[in-house]
């Protein structure tokens, strides 16, 4: 027990100085080296289906499909396709991300389990992301991360997103 309890500790401290100290990379059990990738953008909305229902329709369902031009961090594009299940403009979300980089190459990720939580007109979002994989450089990528982001307007407004990102080619 007091072992199990030990490792725990460690762990949590090697991660606590990896993310301090800004590891670049890690590997994985199978010795696999993953590489810290920080992509940063604007994302707008380009076309949506939301419908409202409920008392005073205060839940809402649907999709979104969001795009930032030039994203920081590498990528020339963000392309964010989301669907929320909200109730008074918090609640659950899920989708895809793919990010467009200079080269043509691709890299596609996985939103599961998102949360939005809504405080008057602004809303904050996170959510773990899974690479699907990829094309070009990116065509045997595998990798994790996570989403995050502020909206400072109401439903489908801009929102300032942030993906950090571990990934190996």
């Amino acid at each position: 027990m007091f072992s199990s309890l030990r490792s725990r500790i460690m762990g949590s401290s090697l991660l606590v100085l990896a993310l301090l100290f800004g590891a670049v990379g890690c590997a994985d059990g199978a010795g696999s080296t993953f590489r810290a990738m920080t992509v940063t953008g604007q994302l707008v909305s380009s076309d949506r289906r939301l419908t409202q229902v409920g008392p005073d329709n205060r839940s809402v369902f649907g999709w979104n499909l969001l795009v930032a031009s030039s994203g920081v961090g590498g990528a020339t594009q963000i392309e964010m396709l989301g669907n929320v299940d909200y109730t008074n403009g918090s609640g659950d979300f899920f989708g895809f991300v793919t990010f467009t980089f200079a080269d043509g190459s691709k890299l596609a990720t996985r939103m599961t389990a998102g949360k939005a939580k809504t405080d008057t007109a602004s809303a904050t979002f996170t959510s773990p992301l899974s690479v699907i994989g990829g094309t070009g450089s990116y065509t045997n990528a595998r990798g994790y991360g996570r989403f995050t982001g502020e909206r400072k307007d109401q439903l489908g407004g801009q929102v300032e997103a942030h993906f950090d990102l571990k990934v190996t080619t």
